[in-house]
């Protein structure tokens, strides 16, 4: 099943709704631990993996941290509003993980997920060869910065 008419045409300009192919999604699985530079003889530089953060007392750092963290090349769309990826001040955009709908799944159940039943989801239908049926994950939502998005290809 494709359904052309529900993409649009790829336009040179970030817009809401846009499929990305292997973007980088960052998760964390375990508590997070700091990251710090330490010199080794011989070597530029390495990171060193520090003690568990203690939320009651972070760090002193507002500019964020460097931590360990797990990262997912993979699809994704583009959430942010497109008056906000307009502005100049807009640093980061906030997109969703787009996984594909599972053919092993009970028949109902994909039903409901095309009928867009779950809250949880939203289904995209297929289109072309590029993007077969799949649907945006909300339970998978990151951050990621502007710079990074615009030198990724997109698929619709």
């Amino acid at each position: 099943m494709s359904d052309n008419t529900f993409y649009r045409k790829v336009s040179s300009q970030l817009c809401q709704g846009d499929v990305f192919e292997r973007i980088p999604l960052i998760y964390l699985a375990d508590e997070p631990r700091q990251l710090h530079v330490t010199n080794v003889v011989g070597r530029e530089h390495l990171l060193e993996q520090g003690e568990i953060l203690d939320p009651l007392h972070p760090p002193d750092k507002s500019s964020g941290l460097q931590v360990v963290a797990r990262c997912d090349f993979t699809r994704a769309i583009l959430l942010t509003y497109d008056c906000e990826i307009d502005k100049p001040a807009t640093k980061h955009l906030t997109v969703a993980l787009i996984r594909p709908l599972d053919s092993s799944m009970p028949a109902q159940s994909r039903q409901i997920i095309r009928e867009n039943r779950k809250l949880s989801t939203f289904y995209l239908p297929s289109h072309d060869e590029s993007l077969g049926e799949s649907l945006v994950d909300f339970m998978r939502v990151s951050t990621i910065s502007k710079e990074l998005l615009t030198s990724t290809s997109r698929l619709a």
